[in-house]
């Protein structure tokens, strides 16, 4: 019988398969098993091939997937967990320590439902009754990784109905964990945590541009605000004195409602 030819590289690489082969079948058990397998469980296994670039692209990958198990698994969350979902939240990192740590930041929000689609969001914020409704939600984008996508209901200008509008939102490529979004009408920009993205959405964004609130801006009785340049557009408001008190409709509650007050604002996040 004649014997097989061994090359000197023959033997380490054949290591090396079965370490990355034991790598994948560790991932699969943590993904599958109800007792947990982290990171610590495959280090070892990596580190005695670290010079490799292969294994160390395998490790960083590893890491992230291991992070998100343990996202799911052992936090106390609302967000019922299945494989298309779990598969669904590899994408949307794409194996990216920033997007993971933005993810991280708004897992446990009650304003955040990642894996609603957009007609799900829709007749989510539709059902739900103007006293209980939340003003908004923030979901995973179906469409583009990486991003976010803002739900919420807005009223028609002077008539009664409803509508709900869906604007995204990048993650920073910049700054890991944060968010991009406009400051000015320049199309300044800024990077945000998301706790500062969240108070930016409810507080200090004009929902009728979409930009944050600067300049000259008018509140509502009902507390919304808006740019006066906005409103100024849209008919409902003239920029004289005796436009003050006068009676308006919110397109964020609906509520018909008198301008309270006109004042500067400086933009700031």
């Amino acid at each position: 019988m004649a014997s097989a030819i061994t090359t000197p590289n023959s033997r380490p690489c054949c290591e090396m398969q079965k370490k990355r082969e034991m790598i994948v079948s560790y991932w699969h058990r943590a993904l599958f098993n109800t007792k947990p397998i982290y990171i610590s469980d495959i280090i070892p296994i990596i580190v005695a091939y670290s010079e490799d670039e292969i294994c160390n692209l395998t490790y960083s990958m590893i890491s992230i997937l291991c992070k998100l198990q343990k996202l799911v698994v052992c936090q106390n969350t609302t967000h019922k967990m299945t494989k298309e979902r779990f598969q669904k939240l590899i994408e949307w990192t794409d194996y990216d320590e920033s997007r993971f740590s933005l993810l991280q930041q708004a897992w446990n929000d009650p304003i955040f439902h990642p894996f609603l689609s957009t007609p799900d969001a829709t007749m989510k914020m539709q059902s739900e009754e103007a006293g209980t409704r939340q003003p908004f939600l923030v979901r995973l984008s179906n469409s583009c990784a990486g991003s976010m996508t803002v739900t919420r209901v807005v009223f028609n200008y002077g008539r009664s109905e409803k509508a709900v509008i869906h604007q995204r939102y990048f993650s920073s490529e910049e700054e890991s964990g944060k968010i991009h979004i406009d400051v000015d009408h320049a199309e300044v920009t800024t990077n945000v945590s998301w706790n500062e993205f969240v108070q930016y959405i409810g507080e200090r964004q004009c929902v009728r541009c979409w930009k944050v609130l600067d300049k000259f801006v008018v509140q509502l009785g009902c507390g919304h605000r808006f740019h006066a340049g906005c409103m100024e557009r849209e008919g409902q408001f003239v920029p004289l004195y005796d436009s003050l008190y006068m009676q308006v409709q919110c397109n964020v509650c609906g509520e018909q409602t008198r301008i309270q007050r006109i004042f500067e604002h400086t933009a700031s996040i």
